[in-house]
């Protein structure tokens, strides 16, 4: 009689192992697959209109995050350029003036022949005037605070009036000079003071001939002159002193019966205008500006106290 073969017991074991072979090669094709799948990019076009909506939507973080993220991958492209003002002009909505003038300067650099150029340069000299206004309720150009942005102001002003002296911005951000000039005037004024009432009075006559020098249409011109001839005659030089009263008092004078003030006042076109021109002369065009040259150090900058002088209170320069 015929007995059935008896199954050994490996290939049972190898059946039952089989399906666990086939699941796993089954999870490693999958996985494969996955792995090489394309990544689709989206064209840099349709990102930055889906980065206008965003802005058009009021999502402006969104929209600031979208126009980067452009700029980042098409760099050198007009889009990516146009993503710099774009993030340029979000910002300084927000007040984020630091951000605002750093992609304006992107934009500049990487679209240097753009017809916005000149927006751009205006945009600029605003940005400035803005981080120079300090306070929300009451804003105010506090002359004790840094006066870095007024002065890049005036830097500002001289390129756009070079390249565009007949913009329609000119007129606007002419104000924005007045209003650097006569905060940077105060200042000085406040510093020389700050050195005059300590008894720094070499580095308060500095001062005040750079104040008298450089700003020549300060409307407080006569204070800052009688303390200059204080300064004179508490530091041991009564001759400049003595002198100085002469011009003072004839230039005033003359001045105030000319009828002029300071806002008509015309200053010297520079600082060898001073030398030249008659003391008379320079007494009736501006009060400030008659001061002989020989009164201003020879070798130290009039602009910074001399190394003698010490600043006790730790006021920056």
């Amino acid at each position: 009689m015929n007995t059935p073969p008896h199954s050994s017991p490996t290939r049972v074991r190898g059946f039952l192992w089989l399906p666990l072979i086939m699941l796993a090669f089954i999870m490693l094709a999958l996985a494969g697959c996955e792995s090489v799948e394309p990544k689709i990019r989206i064209p840099a076009r349709v990102s930055y209109m889906q980065a206008e909506g965003m802005e058009n939507q009021g999502l402006i973080s969104d929209a600031i995050a979208k126009y980067q993220e452009i700029a980042d991958q098409n760099p050198g492209t007009l889009l990516g350029s146009f993503s710099f003002l774009k993030i340029g002009d979000l910002n300084f909505g927000l007040d984020n003036w630091e951000e605002a003038e750093t992609n304006y300067r992107l934009f500049l650099t990487t679209n240097q022949n753009s017809h916005l150029t000149s927006y751009i340069l205006y945009k600029l000299v605003v940005v400035q005037h803005r981080k120079s206004i300090t306070g929300v309720f009451f804003p105010s150009r506090e002359i004790e605070r840094n006066m870095e942005p007024n002065r890049r102001i005036i830097q500002e002003f001289q390129r756009f009036f070079f390249l565009y002296p007949n913009s329609m911005f000119l007129e606007e951000i002419r104000s924005y000079l007045s209003e650097a000039h006569k905060a940077l005037a105060a200042h000085e004024h406040m510093v020389a003071d700050f050195y005059f009432e300590r008894g720094q009075f070499n580095a308060a006559v500095s001062r005040y001939l750079y104040l008298l020098k450089k700003f020549p249409n300060y409307p407080d011109s006569e204070q800052v002159l009688k303390r200059l001839i204080q300064s004179y005659r508490k530091n041991q030089q009564p001759g400049l002193a003595e002198e100085l009263e002469r011009f003072y008092q004839t230039g005033f004078e003359r001045w105030r019966n000319s009828g002029k003030n300071s806002d008509t006042a015309k200053p010297p076109a520079s600082s060898s205008a001073i030398e030249v021109k008659s003391r008379d002369t320079m007494a009736r065009e501006n009060p400030a500006g008659f001061i002989p040259a020989g009164f201003y150090p020879a070798k130290e900058n009039p602009g910074r106290p001399s190394p003698r002088a010490k600043n006790p209170g730790g006021l920056p320069g």
